[in-house]
């Protein structure tokens, strides 16, 4: 299965102010070979969506969005920093038998910890 860009024929018709210039081909890999077939029988076989066929091929022509990305150590470290400076307790129950630490009673559920997550990484 593939995607490719084709550049467009020559326009029909008295419209050709349009911002079109490539259209998308897709095939499917059969028995015969690859075999040429139409936007929605191949998003129905793949089981993919529209937008992220679309976005995806756009992001393999333009490269990436964010071209400030970091590495995976980077990501580790700021992750694990992000949960070192979260507020912690030691265990309400049995203080003398383990050495765990429990969040604060700050945030109300792991959707709180997660939005305050994401919101320093906007930062």
């Amino acid at each position: 299965m593939s995607v490719d860009d084709q550049a467009e024929k020559e326009r029909k018709g008295a419209s050709t102010d349009c911002k079109r210039n490539n259209t998308l081909v897709f095939t499917l890999k059969g028995a015969g070979g690859r075999m040429r077939v139409c936007k929605e029988i191949f998003l129905k076989t793949t089981g993919l969506t529209k937008w992220w066929v679309l976005n995806t091929f756009k992001e393999k022509e333009e490269g990436p969005k964010n071209t400030e990305q970091r590495t995976d150590s980077d990501a580790k470290k700021f992750v694990k920093e992000f949960l070192d400076r979260l507020p912690k307790m030691p265990s309400p129950y049995c203080r003398k038998d383990t050495q765990k630490l429990y969040l604060e009673p700050l945030f109300q559920s792991r959707a709180d910890v997660y939005r305050e997550y994401t919101r320093l990484c906007d930062v």
